[in-house]
């Protein structure tokens, strides 16, 4: 009985291996820069720590980092929301855990870990939005709340819109929504449950579901003809929070995507 378990999950692993969050050519985790100055400050909501940055007010971003947590430039980016007057909120949901641990341990505890940020949506990640966050938002006057995700966050804001989670809309940068497998679902059939427009910087390598004429994307502007659906062509999955800007089209296209989530956060908040 226990071999037999234990094939049928090598079997349901390597199925979903194919789907995993990030696809092949992707950027590879950056560690967060040691000599950046955020401004921002981390404060706790029991056991959930949060980057906040920005003056608390109106309009009001989450931000839902990739499986690395606040690695790569994701402190960088919450500053830039605030700089463009917007009170940035970066919950850590994983408390520390992170991608970068489980891969050095190799691919059975990759595969563990994303079913485990996968599976636990309901009991830790909602749990922490409608709890922790929400109440914060509202205590702080935060009327008008959308969503920016990376990887793993781009699924997190739709499966956060499909529960009901009040966002007005939510921006995604080379969206991982496919996790939606993790969970015996699909990334369609969740794009018929979000309650929001959406907008999505996808990579070269993102599947073709997300690419402008993707099914997916698709799916989103019939339901919310404001969404946005752009492509990076020249991008690998994970530019905007963690590719080597050294490079010209890097930083280009960078700058690029983060624009463009301004402008539709600036639409519709």
């Amino acid at each position: 009985l226990k071999q037999g378990f234990s094939d049928a999950f090598q079997k349901a692993s390597s199925f979903v291996s194919a789907m995993a969050c990030c696809p092949d050519g992707s950027w590879p985790a950056l560690n967060a820069d040691p000599s950046y100055a955020a401004t921002g400050q981390v404060i706790e909501m029991g056991d959930l720590k949060v980057y906040v940055s920005g003056t608390p007010g109106e309009k009001a971003v989450l931000v839902w980092p990739e499986v690395f947590g606040w690695e790569g430039r994701m402190k960088q980016i919450c500053d830039q929301l605030a700089a463009a007057g917007y009170y940035a909120v970066m919950p850590d949901h994983m408390r520390g855990e992170s991608m970068s641990e489980a891969a050095a341990k190799g691919e059975e505890a990759k595969m563990a870990f994303l079913n485990k940020w996968a599976g636990n949506f309901d009991e830790v990640v909602l749990a922490d939005i409608n709890d922790k966050l929400f109440p914060h938002l509202k205590e702080v006057g935060a009327t008008s709340v959308g969503g920016i995700g990376f990887c793993w966050g781009v699924w997190v804001a739709h499966r956060a819109s499909a529960a009901g989670v009040p966002l007005k809309c939510a921006a995604g940068c080379h969206p991982s929504v496919r996790l939606e497998g993790f969970v015996g679902s699909n990334e369609l059939e969740l794009a018929g449950k979000v309650k929001c427009p959406m907008m999505f910087a996808s990579a070269g390598n993102d599947p073709e579901n997300v690419q402008p004429d993707g099914e997916v994307s698709k799916k989103l502007k019939e339901l919310h003809p404001t969404s946005v659906i752009i492509a990076f062509p020249e991008m690998e999955h994970g530019w905007v929070s963690r590719g080597d800007v050294s490079q010209e089209n890097v930083a280009r296209d960078t700058k690029l995507a983060l624009q463009a989530c301004m402008d539709f956060f600036a639409a519709h908040l």
